[in-house]
């Protein structure tokens, strides 16, 4: 399906990073964390307009050597708690035209590639739907997994689980937070991008669904990167 609207895709990018110092702007295979979202976005031939958000000089610079927009993030919009619809909301409402759809594409997301974007946004050409999420398969039943308690417990965990079993006859899935896209009048209204209905999950393969959150994400994102860029697959 080809979609008619036009796309405005916001990419966040906050200055503080709690568990990974300045990750945004951290070398990941020779380049910027944020410069590998950034490419992809402008390698997209279904987005129409890029605007980076940032409360960071550097990335906004970094921004402005590829030629898209910045937008300096106020305040409210650069806390630990704010919202990526705060954020998404501030760009929009600082547009002078109207975008039909807002893709949301997080910069600790490097292996996400242009084919990723395209085939998200192409579903929503698809009719009766008005967001796309991407999700990636987990590698483990939710049975299996739960809480330790004092002394690590595990009288909190499911007893549902079997030994042995390989749950053959179902797969689950979790959001990666590589791609998140959305009819713009109903996130505005619902203030969300996981809308409460016509929803649907853009399945991504594990290798490409990695979000750098922790120095082992950033390791294994690296070799993942180099491992596609000696393989010739397209970014």
């Amino acid at each position: 399906m080809i979609i008619k609207d036009s796309v405005l895709a916001v990419i966040p990018a906050r200055k503080g990073s709690k568990r990974l110092k300045n990750k945004n702007i951290r070398l990941f295979c020779g380049k910027p964390l944020i410069s590998w979202t950034i490419e992809a976005a402008l390698g997209s031939r279904l987005i129409d307009h890029i605007v980076v958000s940032s409360d960071h000089t550097g990335i906004l610079e970094i921004a402005n050597g590829y030629g898209v927009a910045c937008r300096d993030r106020p305040n409210e919009s650069s806390s630990d708690e704010a919202s990526s619809f705060s954020v998404a909301e501030d760009v929009l409402k600082s547009q002078s035209r109207h975008y039909g759809v807002t893709v949301l594409l997080q910069p600790t997301s490097p292996l996400r590639t242009v084919a990723h974007i395209d085939q998200g946004l192409e579903l929503m050409g698809e009719p009766n739907v008005d967001a796309v999420v991407g999700v990636t398969q987990v590698e483990y039943h939710p049975d299996v997994i739960g809480y330790l308690g004092d002394g690590n417990s595990m009288d909190r965990f499911s007893r549902q689980a079997s030994v042995g079993s390989t749950y053959e006859e179902s797969i689950w899935y979790r959001i990666n937070g590589a791609l998140y896209c959305c009819r713009t009048s109903l996130l505005l209204e619902q203030k969300t991008f996981l809308l409460s209905t016509n929803s649907i999950g853009y399945a991504m393969p594990r290798e490409n669904s990695l979000d750098i959150d922790v120095e082992l994400d950033f390791f294994l994102g690296e070799c993942l990167k180099k491992k596609s860029i000696s393989s010739g697959t397209k970014q």
